[in-house]
């Protein structure tokens, strides 16, 4: 099945869905949301304590950093704070790659 949407518009699916659009062929930016929701018991096998917001009920377990409201409008420190959590992200979802092999990308 096609949907076909509309600039300003979005959509939300189940993240295992299989889906793809065609090249951005447009002078705007194109933005990408992925929101999980986990079980404040799950607990990350690197040991590592990811950033989470969380959004109902209480968090006993202190598996996770609860992320903080932000700084304001675009602070280094958020900014420095999103890097050090992909950074850890990074190192789980590729444990065991050899390191060459990893492919660094920057984004503007």
């Amino acid at each position: 099945m096609n949907v076909s949407l509309q600039a300003g518009q979005a959509s939300f699916h189940h993240g295992h869905l299989f889906r793809a659009s065609g090249p951005n062929k447009t002078n705007e930016r194109r933005l990408g949301m992925a929101i999980r929701y986990v079980a404040p018991s799950m607990k990350q096998t690197s040991g590592d304590k990811l950033l989470v917001s969380q959004v109902a009920g209480v968090g006993r377990h202190g598996h996770f950093e609860h992320m903080p409201m932000p700084a304001g409008r675009l602070q280094p420190k958020d900014w420095e704070r999103a890097r050090h959590n992909a950074s850890m992200k990074k190192e789980i979802l590729y444990q065991g790659v050899k390191a060459e092999l990893v492919k660094e990308t920057r984004r503007a």
